[in-house]
């Protein structure tokens, strides 16, 4: 049974009642996984015992918070616009990927999707070895291109075809911005 004929099987209500935007339940499903990456990540700060068993789980909370960005461009985790937009910036400021920007990239993914020469996100190339996989799940290649993502948008150099002048004005501010959070933040590392 494919996904299209196990769906015709949940009552209309039912599909209704779950596809239904609401915003409390998501800011309580936010606050528990930002809660849970809190915590393992003071946990790892204070290196307890076997600390470095809690880097997997750590990466996974992390990673999971795209969904939420990714989501968050379509206006679909909240039913108020300004939480769907705040959870982007939110999202986007942990994952260091500025939410203007994302939003610009995954809407011309969507309208050219697997179109050559179109589709942003089919210039990023994939391992085809197995030392390459590793390389690339281990996390380095996706936090590097985020870093110079970041610098290149704070230094007004990214050109891509789809980000709109406009846009690109609220990428760069928004990068910026983000940049000089990161600043303090460090800052107040001891």
């Amino acid at each position: 049974m494919d996904h299209k004929a196990w769906l015709a099987t949940v009552p209309i209500e039912r599909r209704q009642e779950l596809t239904e935007r609401r915003d409390l339940p998501g800011l309580i499903h936010l606050a528990g996984h930002l809660g849970a990456l809190f915590l393992i990540s003071v946990l790892i700060a204070s290196k307890i015992p076997f600390w470095p068993l809690l880097l997997l789980p750590q990466a996974i909370l992390l990673a999971c918070l795209f969904h939420l960005e990714h989501e968050a461009t379509h206006s679909t985790p909240f039913k108020a616009a300004w939480l769907n937009r705040f959870a982007g910036h939110l999202t986007g400021f942990l994952l260091i990927l500025p939410f203007q920007w994302f939003t610009a990239f995954h809407m011309a993914h969507h309208k050219w999707t697997n179109i050559a020469g179109k589709d942003p996100e089919l210039t990023s190339v994939r391992p085809t070895t197995l030392v390459g996989w590793m390389w690339y799940f281990s996390g380095v290649p996706h936090w590097y291109r985020s870093f110079t993502l970041l610098l290149r948008l704070v230094l007004g150099t990214e050109r891509p075809d789809y980000l709109s002048l406009r846009m690109q004005k609220r990428a760069e501010a928004e990068a910026r911005i983000m940049l000089l959070w990161y600043v303090a933040l460090i800052a107040l590392i001891p």
